[in-house]
Order: C-alpha cells, then sequence, then structure tokens
C-alpha cells in the first residue's frame, strides 16, 4: 500500500494521536503565531478544534469487495473479479502496512496501471510536454511505502543534473540480436562507501504495487510506424532501490528521503526536523538554486485531506486546506509569491505529490503553514 494513510515517514508506525504529536503541535503553533496574518487561527487552535468537533458520522467512501481501495489501499475498485489481472494478488495483500509482506505478495508482468494494455518498455521517452526525457510526470507511485523515494526521483527529475545523474545511473543490457535484454541500475552503497550495479531483467515481473510507468510514442527508426510504449526508468530505479537494500519489505515500508538521495546521487543528504531548525522559503529557494533537491515529510497525524458524506461524495476538509496526507513525502518544486488562503500576499511553497494524479496535487502552501503540516525536511546535493 502507499505510505501516506497514517504512517510515520521515517518509522512507519501506526500511530494515533500521541503526546509526542501535541508537543510537535504546540512548537508549530508558537513558531507561527508570529508570521501568521492576524485574525487566522494558530495551528493548535485549528487542531484542537477538529480533534473535538471532527465532522463525523461522515461516512468513508463504500468499498467494492473483494478488492480495497483508495488512495494507499490498493488498485482501483473493480467487480470482475474472474479476469482482473489484480484479483490472485489483492486477496494476499494486508491493509496492515507493518504485516504486509511486498516479497510474498505476488508480481505483477505489466508495467502500467491496472487493466492497461501490455506494452513493449523503453526506459526513457521524451514526450511531447515534456523538457527532457527525464521529466517528474515520469515519476508515480503505486501501493508500494516508497513514498520518499519517489519524492526524490521527481526532485532529481526537475533539475538539469539531477536528469544527468539519471541517465547515468540506468544502463541497457542487449543480447547477440540488439534486443534489450536487461538493465543495469547503478546506486550508492553508503554502507561500503562505493558504487555497486544491480541487474534489472527486462522481462521479469515487477512487485504488485509498483511505481506506475507512463505511456509514450517512440519511432524506431525510418519509414517504421511509431510505437506505443511504457516509459520505465522509475520502475528501474526501484527495483534496483529494492536490491540494494536487500528486499522490497526493507524499502517498500516507508524511509528517510536523504537515504535515498544518497544511493542516487553519491552526495551528502542532511534530515532537519522543522520544530528543531527553521527552515523557510528563503532556504527553500537558496537550496534549489544550487540545484539541491528538496523533500518535505508531512505529519504523521492530520485531519484527514477529504471528507466523505453518507453517499460517498467527496468534500474539501476545511482543517486541512492544502490536501496534505499524513506521513507523506512531498516533492519541494519552487518558491512563488501570491494570495493566501486569507487573500493577503503570502510568500508560497509550491509542492508535488509523487502519486502524480491531478486529484491528490496540493495547491501552493503559505510558508507559514509549513509547521502546521509538516514535520521535516530533506535535502541532498547533485551537482
Amino acid at each position: 500500500m502507499r505510505i501516506g494513510d497514517g504512517y510515520d515517514v521515517d518509522g512507519i508506525q501506526p500511530r494515533g494521536r500521541s503526546d509526542e504529536d501535541d508537543d510537535r503541535r504546540d512548537a508549530a503553533a508558537k513558531s507561527a503565531a508570529s508570521s501568521r496574518p492576524a485574525g487566522s487561527a494558530t495551528a493548535a487552535a485549528a487542531y484542537d478544534e477538529w480533534s473535538a468537533n471532527a465532522p463525523w458520522p461522515m461516512a468513508s467512501p463504500p468499498t467494492p469487495a473483494p478488492v480495497r481501495t483508495g488512495k494507499g489501499g490498493g488498485p482501483p475498485a473493480t467487480t470482475e473479479p474472474a479476469r482482473d489481472r489484480y484479483q490472485e494478488v489483492t486477496f494476499r495483500c494486508d491493509a496492515d502496512i507493518n504485516r504486509h509482506d511486498y516479497d510474498r505478495c505476488g508480481s505483477d508482468p505489466n508495467p502500467g496501471p491496472a487493466r492497461s494494455a501490455t506494452l513493449r518498455s523503453s526506459a526513457f521517452i521524451r514526450q511531447a510536454s515534456d523538457v527532457d526525457a527525464v521529466s517528474p510526470a515520469d515519476v508515480a507511485q503505486d501501493r508500494v511505502g516508497d513514498c520518499y523515494l519517489h519524492a526524490t526521483l521527481a526532485g532529481m527529475a526537475a533539475t538539469k543534473e539531477g536528469r544527468a545523474a539519471i541517465r547515468d545511473a540506468i544502463h541497457e543490457n542487449k543480447d547477440a540480436q540488439g534486443n534489450v535484454a536487461s538493465y543495469s541500475v547503478k546506486l550508492f552503497d553508503t554502507t561500503q562507501q562505493k558504487w555497486r550495479t544491480f541487474v534489472v531483467s527486462a522481462n521479469d515481473p515487477y512487485v504488485a504495487g509498483h511505481a506506475i510507468a507512463r505511456t509514450g510514442t517512440v519511432s524506431p527508426g525510418q519509414g517504421q510506424t511509431p510505437e506505443t510504449r511504457y516509459e520505465v526508468w522509475p520502475l528501474l530505479i526501484e527495483k534496483g532501490y529494492a536490491m540494494l537494500r536487500g528486499n522490497y519489505n526493507a524499502m517498500g515500508k516507508g524511509g528517510r528521503p536523504c537515504v535515498a538521495m544518497e544511493a542516487l546521487t553519491g552526495k551528502p543528504a542532511s534530515h532537519v526536523k522543522l520544530a528543531d531548525a527553521p527552515y523557510g522559503a528563503s532556504r527553500i529557494g537558496g537550496d534549489l538554486a544550487a540545484g539541491k533537491v528538496v523533500v518535505m515529510s508531512s505529519l504523521g497525524v492530520l485531519p484527514p485531506p477529504v471528507l466523505y458524506d453518507a453517499e460517498g461524495h467527496k468534500h474539501p476538509n476545511p482543517f486541512n486546506p492544502y490536501g496534505i496526507v499524513a506521513g507523506h513525502a512531498y516533492t519541494v518544486m519552487g518558491v512563488a509569491h501570491g494570495a493566501g488562503p486569507d487573500g493577503q500576499p503570502q510568500t508560497m511553497i509550491r509542492l508535488h505529490n509523487p502519486w502524480n494524479t491531478p486529484d491528490d496535487e496540493p495547491p501552493p502552501v503559505p510558508e507559514y503553514e509549513l509547521l502546521r503540516f509538516f514535520s521535516a525536511v530533506d535535502v541532498g546535493e547533485v551537482r
């Protein structure tokens, strides 16, 4: 399952509201109070109001049996148990991420989304809307709990140096007929302090819940018909990273983005708790300008991003106006200036959700709101 349903990014433990959460929330309120616009509620007051007056009995959306649904809860709903390719896999999947066994759950031969056509694959495809063959739009986390890895990949794909590092990490291995038989994925082992190469077969199935491959059109050669293929470089790195860590269970239940950054770049990365050290728009802008990758991790407990009524209709949650998912990693894409929720000019932080779906993409978050929703920031060098 995807991380992001109440699981802590660092430890991936199911958590209720704890003393640690209260302390962190109160620290966030004190730190943000001085910069918060007049008349707006503090983080503590907003959280207490939501906790005491949560809009229940708002119901969860109806879930068709037998397949789990929802963000972090498996593939799209289906009522086709006989033919759905996920059916064999999902009945073995456990909703508790700590008990789920990715390595024994099953495999998926199709790099694309559920019930999509089976296509050939290419590592890199430059699509019409792309600046480069490596693009943040290529990255789409699914049910494996590795948002920290995909948020890092999206951040690297947004910079010239990061794109070069990603291309350098993947090498095609061709057979005697010139067909791609496997890929070599190069990652840095921080334990051994050296680069290692992991061979990923071009034909082996992927783990159930793998990153979702994007489709693109390639022209095989002059006079040949253009062909639609899957672009699989994020899946190749995901599989190589699992091999670096030992297996999917070791990497698919959360982790720190800084660890993934060092594995991908071989350069230092840092993890900073926002309650311990100030990290705002000026530092974000400076780090991005220096070509660094910046990833923010949300608090382990937050009001739900959306609410559902008894009929299953979705509604915005006024206590989480940015739709931030708890225990999730977000790529920081930039700093902008615009009107905040109160209509006043604000410095805004642009974030990207590695789920890469329009409904889950957050609007820009005002700088003064960062401590209300985020616990830590990870910053990694690429140059």
